[in-house]
């Protein structure tokens, strides 16, 4: 899952986070004593859930890729988290018109992103981190299989050869009896 347009997007789009949008690395490397500037935003990839192959001769997955949006916020003001509150509420409608409904680049093999849901996910006195759940689909086709390798493989074709036994019920059980009766050549 390629989040590298999403973070640009929120840097772009979101005006209160000054260019402080970041990936997984660094919110995995944030310890409880550092002290970035705030408010924050880390976009982190969280799953990936495949449905069938939809393709009966071919091959077709549609791919849900959930990313989050962790709202890294001040809270200063109380311990009971209203500031927290407030400011989780403002960055979350911003986020909001940054991402909602908007498709991805190449836009035919993506969807467009939707909410997904969210969770208070770290608080203390003086910081609180709010995660916001999303998620667009991709999807999977023959080019991404082991298919297309091995079509890709195969020796142009420039013909075929084919020879017919006729069923005679009678006589086999409506099976063939063996004996050709016919032959067809092709040539492309």
């Amino acid at each position: 899952m390629n989040l590298d347009p999403i973070i640009s997007a929120l840097r772009a789009r979101c005006p209160t986070f000054q260019g402080r949008v970041a990936g997984a690395a660094q919110w995995a490397g944030l310890t409880e004593d550092e002290n970035p500037p705030l408010p924050a935003v880390y976009v982190v990839p969280l799953r990936e859930d495949a449905g069938p192959n939809e393709s009966e001769v071919s091959y077709f997955q549609t791919v849900t890729n959930t990313f989050g949006v962790i709202l890294l916020v001040p809270n200063f003001a109380d311990e009971r988290g209203q500031d927290a509150a407030r400011w989780i509420e403002l960055l979350k409608h911003e986020v909001f018109r940054a991402l909602l409904s908007w498709t991805m680049e190449p836009r035919d093999e993506h969807s467009e992103i939707v909410f997904d849901g969210g969770s208070l996910i770290y608080m203390d006195d003086a910081r609180a981190a709010y995660q916001l759940d999303f998620a667009f689909e991709t999807y999977l086709d023959i080019s991404d299989s082991w298919q297309e390798v091995e079509l890709n493989g195969l020796p142009p074709f420039e013909g075929a050869d084919i020879n017919v036994d006729c069923v005679d019920p009678s006589m086999h059980k409506n099976r063939p009896d063996g004996q050709l009766e016919g032959r067809i050549k092709v040539d492309l």
